[in-house]
């Protein structure tokens, strides 16, 4: 005011202010009466409405004169609209998502009322970590909606404007609306809505914010449960041993009234209350000792609230069960617990693992056993046999022991023929982890450590053949297991026995040699020697036998016939399996001898050498001597062989001829008178069986310049009927013999146990051509097929005979018919028996029938049935009627009884009626040979077998008997 009156007083004539004092002061040249200044109003934006300024006159003086003052003072009131406001928001504190609940948000306007013309406003924000329209209804729709039905105020964006309307006229007052929770069962945790008041601001006046910002928290049950399942991994059955079952409740905790379940369900391979004790029960029974858990046994529904585990609402809920033990062998068996259906009632739920496995292990085991081994091994290069027992089925485990008691039977000897059975399993098994062997039980016992801990595996031992030289065939080892046993479970025998063959190349080998009877020098007729390999056992694999052989007699080699060394080694030259050294005469045979039979006959010829001097008959002779064999034995059961070379001589012009009703026309030639009185030093009688006939063929020949003669006699041994097919005396023919013959008798076989091999096609039956392969064939003696438990191998013609399963068929003995063929169709037979009993006695029968003396029948052995041998004589003598009344001995020797039956007739036969000539021809035909007959016969190599041996007697009798 003082600056307004001075600057007016400094501008107005006769005034002047002393703004020090306040004195106003006036002169004479003030002209006029008023003297005014002015005052303008400040707006201050400062709420200050009402205020006044006033003036006021004191102290009025004048230098001359009296001075009064009339009006003191004047008032001015300044008015305004300025409001100092003030803003501040309020809201819930908490609501429940799961009851949708409602928050109140209030906003506040306080301070000094808005008057007209003055306005305020307020920015409002929103933040938290809720999403509204989300979590919670939409914040500015509710705003909005209640600032559009209230006067005094509006919504713009996120602004709010008041005006003096607002709260009824007031310009002051509350806003309040509010915003409602959305379930949502999302798995959020609390969440927020925060409001925030911003930038106020007021036309006229202040605006402040006195509580900036209110937060509303929004609370769930929502959880995110999981579910887990866990259990002991394996528990002992025959312990009791107890499993136990544990459930977590992870992720985010049961609170509230919030509860979720579960269905646990058992399973596996083991039975509920019956391998343990039951599931559900065990699961009931936790459960109603643990609060905050219930359980539905029905439903298998497990029940968890949030005041599970102290009301923490997660954790772990176990329950647990002992195993049952029992003695059924069931292997590992399992108990399994499966989750499965979780719900919540808020949130979400998974199950993280939803199976458990306890395994019931027992020692209960189903064990088998089973035995195997090396199928042959060697005995010369002492090859291994491995036997091998295999333990299968289920493992031993824990404390369980099985045992099985191993014995050795078979035709090969412990120690002697092999490794000593017992010390061989001793030895390994005390090598061997988990296994123990009492030898003298002969027991063996595995435990659970066998096999690197598995209890079950493969337990082998060795046995090496042994090298002897004894001649003993295929021999066995058979290991056999039995009485089985195990503490705990079961255990048997799947494979009882196996057999190993060892097989040898010993062989015994015998050696004999035969040759053509007699030869033609004046037709060069050619003799065949034949070196024959015999015996029990051919020669096999890389055995190798030896025979020296050297030529003699009185006819010259090379000169009288061809070159018997020269003969012999282009023979072997040309035959496998045989070589021929000609330095050391040495004959030596290998195993593919004969096609690869080992045995069988080898030949070599040369033929007689015509010369002009007169030498008489003159004798081939080949020995045989210093035989050897790599293994086996060896023997020489005929060491020489004579071949005779006659040389003709001129025929009387008186010589008769037999008339042809005598012989057949072709082959009649004149008979010599004028044969020398010497004796005839070579026979040959053989038999020949082809089919149902038999040939049997008498060849003749004296040891001087003369005549052979022959005779074929023709029988069917099954009606003993005999008739002469062809009957001659015939210089220098010859009947074709079958060239097939039989060196040996079949032994009758004793075949009480095991497996027997026997052999019928090592040189006892031989083809005189070696070019030629005999054919087998094998049939019981009236032709039908053999047994199952005789074997026979029609290539090397071996028999295997089964004794075990003879005699499991109840079956004592049987009788075999073995017959040799050629690609020609020439055949020979001879039989024997087999008896599977020891007590047998073999049955008389026409095929196999022998006769000794006369009603004396033989065994096919070779004894009659007082046991004595055939080609011994009888201990008490027989006696035969003959024609002419007397009587002489007879031995129950075939060959002796050839030789005595063809004596009585000639020498004691009168003269007949066709003539002197003929008697006397016969009589020297005969008588002649007789001095030498049994020695030649033997010599021959001749072999009468069965029925053949009565009917040659039979024949020749006959024969004789009409001549003479």
């Amino acid at each position: 005011m003082a600056a307004a009156v001075q600057a007016v007083a400094d501008v107005t004539a006769g005034v002047s202010f002393n703004s020090s004092t306040g004195v106003l002061s006036f002169d004479e040249n003030f002209a006029g009466s008023i003297f005014t200044f002015s005052l303008t109003a400040v707006d201050d934006d400062v709420p200050d409405d009402g205020e006044t300024i006033t003036g006021t006159l004191s102290n009025a003086t004048v230098a001359n004169g009296t001075a009064g003052i009339t009006i003191a003072s004047a008032t001015t009131t300044i008015t305004d609209i300025d409001a100092g406001v003030t803003y501040s928001i309020s809201s819930t504190t908490t609501i429940s998502e799961e009851a949708e609940e409602t928050a109140t948000f209030t906003l506040t306007l306080g301070g000094d009322a808005l008057v007209s013309g003055n306005t305020s406003s307020i920015d409002i924000t929103l933040t938290g970590s809720s999403s509204s329209g989300v979590d919670y209804s939409s914040f500015m729709t509710a705003l909005g909606n209640k600032v559009a039905a209230t006067a005094g105020v509006t919504l713009s964006g996120n602004t709010l404007t008041f005006t003096e309307d607002f709260n009824g006229g007031t310009g002051t007052g509350s806003l309040t609306f509010t915003v409602s929770a959305i379930d949502d069962n999302h798995v959020e945790g609390s969440e927020s809505i925060i409001a925030t008041l911003s930038n106020p601001v007021i036309d006229s006046g202040g605006a402040t914010i006195g509580t900036t910002s209110a937060t509303t928290t929004i609370t769930e049950l929502d959880a995110g449960m999981t579910y887990a399942i866990s259990s002991t991994s394996s528990i002992s059955e025959e312990l009791g041993e107890t499993t136990i079952f544990t459930i977590v409740l992870g992720g985010g905790a049961l609170s509230g009234g919030n509860i979720s379940t579960v269905v646990i369900t058992p399973s596996g391979s083991a039975t509920s209350g019956v391998d343990y004790e039951n599931f559900l029960d065990a699961v009931s029974t936790a459960a109603a000792l643990t609060t905050g858990i219930s359980f539905n046994s029905s439903a298998r529904t497990l029940t968890f609230d949030s005041s599970f585990n102290g009301n923490s609402g997660a954790g772990s809920f176990t329950f647990s069960m002992d195993a049952i033990d029992d003695q059924d062998v069931e292997g590992i068996e399992t108990i399994v617990g499966t989750l499965s259906g979780a719900t919540i009632s808020s949130g979400t739920v998974s199950i993280i693992t939803p199976q458990s496995t306890t395994n019931i292990i027992e020692l209960d085991a189903n064990l088998t056993y089973s035995i195997s081994s090396t199928a042959t091994v060697s005995e010369e290069t002492t090859d291994t046999a491995t036997f091998t027992i295999t333990l299968g089925g289920d493992s031993l485990t824990g404390t369980n022991t099985s045992s099985v008691v191993i014995s050795q039977s078979g035709t090969g000897t412990s120690g002697t023929d092999y490794d000593s059975f017992v010390t061989a399993i001793e030895n390994q098994a005390a090598v061997t982890t988990g296994v123990t062997f009492d030898n003298t039980a002969h027991e063996l016992t595995f435990d659970s450590t066998f096999n690197g801990g598995s209890g079950t595996g493969t337990f082998s031992f060795t046995l090496d053949a042994i090298d002897d030289t004894d001649v003993e065939g295929t021999e066995t080892i058979i290991a056999t297991l039995s009485a089985a046993t195990i503490d705990n479970g079961s255990a048997t025998i799947i494979l009882p026995a196996t057999t190993t063959s060892i097989l040898e190349q010993d062989a015994d080998i015998d050696y004999a040699i035969v040759s053509t009877l007699t030869i033609s020098e004046d037709t060069e007729e050619t003799a065949i020697f034949s070196v024959i390999l015999s015996g029990n056992a051919p020669l096999t694999g890389i055995n190798t036998s030896s025979v020296v052989i050297t030529p003699a007699g009185s006819a010259t080699s090379g000169t009288d016939y061809q070159n018997f060394i020269t003969a012999l080694t282009n023979a072997a030259a040309s035959t496998v399996g045989v070589s021929y050294d000609n330095g050391t005469q040495t004959l030596t045979f290998d195993s593919g001898f004969n096609g690869g039979r080992g045995a069988g006959t080898f030949s070599f010829t040369m033929a007689a050498i015509n010369d002009t001097d007169v030498e008489g008959s003159e004798t081939i002779v080949a020995n045989l001597s210093t035989p050897t064999v790599d293994s086996g034995t060896v023997a020489i059961s005929q060491s020489q062989a004579v071949t005779t070379i006659f040389e003709p001589y001129e025929l009387l012009p008186d010589d008769p001829v037999i008339p042809p009703s005598e012989g057949p026309d072709e082959n009649t030639q004149p008979v010599n008178r004028n044969t020398p009185s010497v004796p005839v030093t070579n026979m040959v009688v053989t038999g020949e069986n082809r089919g149902s006939t038999i040939i049997t063929t008498i060849s003749v020949g004296d040891s001087g310049p003369g005549t052979t003669s022959f005779v074929t006699l023709t029988s069917r041994p099954s009606d003993s009927i005999f008739t002469t097919s062809h009957t001659s005396f015939t210089p220098g023919y010859i009947f074709e013999n079958n060239p097939i013959s039989i060196t040996a008798e079949l032994n009758d076989q004793f075949v009480t146990q095991g497996i027997v091999r026997y052999s019928v096609g090592d040189g006892k039956f031989q083809h005189s051509d070696p070019s030629e392969s005999l054919i087998y064939q094998a049939s019981l003696i009236d032709g039908s097929s053999l047994p199952s438990y005789v074997e026979f191998n029609s290539e090397n013609a071996v028999f295997l005979i089964n004794a075990d399963l003879a005699r499991q068929s109840g079956v004592d003995s049987i009788l075999i018919k073995v017959m040799a063929s050629d690609s020609k169709g020439n055949e020979s037979n001879a039989s024997f028996q087999i008896n599977f009993s020891e007590n047998v006695s073999v049955e008389e029968d026409d095929d196999i029938e022998v006769i000794g003396s006369e009603g004396n029948t033989g065994n096919i052995d070779g004894t009659d049935d007082a046991g004595t041998t055939e080609n011994e004589p009888d201990a008490e003598e027989e006696t035969v009627e003959e024609q002419n009344g007397e009587t002489a001995d007879v031995y129950d020797s075939d060959l002796m009884k050839v030789q005595n039956i063809l004596l009585d007739y000639i020498s004691e036969s009168p003269a007949d009626t066709q003539g002197d000539a003929k008697l006397s021809t016969t009589q020297k035909f005969v008588g002649n040979s007789m001095a030498g007959l049994s020695q030649q016969i033997q010599n021959a190599g001749i072999h009468l077998y069965q029925t053949s041996k009565s009917n040659l007697v039979k024949s020749m009798l006959e024969f004789f008997s009409e001549k003479v």
